[in-house]
């Protein structure tokens, strides 16, 4: 089951990009605020507020689902 939203560690993000789902990271850190993020294509990690993230078109893949 996939979620647009109250994203949780271990999360992995998609978007939808190119007629495909295409995957963008993976939630690390969760605050009252923010989401923290991982990516390829950043060393670390980078913070993203809930509200703009979650208005953004990203899908989230829960921890363990398959």
């Amino acid at each position: 089951m996939y979620k647009i939203g109250d994203f949780k560690v271990g999360d992995k993000i998609y978007q939808h990009k190119n007629n495909e789902w295409q995957f963008c990271g993976e939630i690390c850190k969760v605050t009252d605020q923010c989401y923290g993020i991982r990516s390829k294509l950043i060393v670390g990690m980078f913070m993203v507020d809930k509200n703009l993230f979650e208005s953004s078109g990203y899908i989230g893949k829960p921890f363990g689902f398959k």
